[in-house]
């Protein structure tokens, strides 16, 4: 009898640890905190398994977060996915009497679009627009494109569109960023490293921030996988550079001015800063310059290839994330919303 209940026993052990059991893939459901911070953050946590059992490095964790909870922040979750970013360019473009036209004619690149001033064609069969960006006093303009080439690389060429002029862009040399407009000028992150085809001394590029042609800051970075900057943009009057947990506001070292040891996902969530700093080896939480009360031992962030879907995700209403805590994993969602 007592062999028999211990062999039930070890097959229910064995059953919850491989998700067999729906018990086990709703562990998470235990543990719910809802919480305000003084600036109005609701900061909530989902505890879903513990580490001995699984951990977020496979699409199949995903299944262990029950349905209820995702739906329950969806609609912010989503928000602005389905927003027609053409119309809004070109809403933009209109003051400079540009317009993007989509081109209905076969493209390698699907859709593509046709550049025109006023009635002139301009440039034709671009895709992949991105990075638009205005100055603030509206009267300069840019953005990257993509435009194939019928000898060239299946990817075709990059271009910068910069207040109407054309001039080859190089998304490597760039590494992968976007050029910017602080106090009206262009500003840049450029790989001062220009052999592609050979990696440097363990895998280690030199950069430099560029405002215009005067260098502004210069860093190296370890690059091997994936890209080492990890965001750059503009706020204000200020310029924002975020490479493997160092986070550069306008020169200022964030983390150095704080006795940080890491500082990584710095953005803007309604209009506030929103970033993750680690201090005494615990991860913590600062919004509109108030350290939150949670801590965290890991929040997954800067992965590569699979596992990178569960890296941190945000938009201009929320950020969701996963994080590991006294023994458990977490999801995470912060946000402010308003119907």
């Amino acid at each position: 009898m007592k062999q028999r209940a211990l062999l039930l026993a070890i097959l229910l052990l064995v059953f919850i640890v491989i998700g067999v059991i729906p018990f086990a893939s709703n562990l998470g459901n235990i543990k719910h905190i809802t919480q305000k911070s003084n600036a109005s953050l609701i900061v909530e946590e989902y505890r879903i398994i513990s580490q001995d059992f699984d951990t977020p490095d496979h699409l199949e964790f995903c299944d262990k977060i029950d349905s209820k909870i995702l739906e329950k922040r969806k609609k912010w979750r989503e928000a602005g996915i389905h927003k027609d970013k053409m119309s809004c360019i070109n809403e933009e473009l209109g003051v400079f009497k540009y317009k993007l036209v989509r081109n209905e004619k076969p493209s390698r690149f699907q859709p593509s679009y046709n550049i025109y001033y006023d009635q002139d064609l301009i440039l034709p069969a671009i895709s992949g627009i991105r990075c638009f960006r205005i100055t603030k006093k509206r009267d300069k303009f840019l953005f990257v494109a993509s435009q194939p080439l019928e000898n060239g690389p299946p990817y075709g060429r990059d271009l910068l569109f910069l207040n109407g002029e054309i001039q080859e862009w190089n998304n490597w040399e760039h590494d992968y960023t976007c050029p910017i407009f602080v106090d009206d000028t262009l500003m840049t992150v450029d790989r001062l490293t220009k052999e592609r085809k050979k990696m440097p001394p363990h895998g280690i590029y030199q950069f430099a921030v560029r405002k215009g042609s005067q260098t502004v800051y210069s860093f190296s970075a370890k690059e091997i996988t994936d890209n080492a900057v990890k965001s750059f943009f503009a706020w204000d009057d200020d310029w924002i550079l975020e490479y493997q947990d160092i986070v550069i506001i306008s020169r200022v070292n964030i983390g150095e001015k704080n006795n940080y040891s890491k500082v990584f996902y710095y953005r803007k969530l309604k209009g506030k800063p929103f970033y993750f700093f680690e201090q005494n080896k615990k991860i913590h939480i600062s919004y509109d310059d108030e350290v939150l009360p949670y801590k965290y031992d890991e929040v997954i962030h800067n992965r590569c290839c699979g596992p990178a879907a569960f890296n941190i995700r945000g938009n201009e209403n929320m950020i969701w994330f996963y994080a590991s805590e006294d023994g458990f994993w977490y999801y995470v969602e912060a946000g402010i919303y308003k119907e």
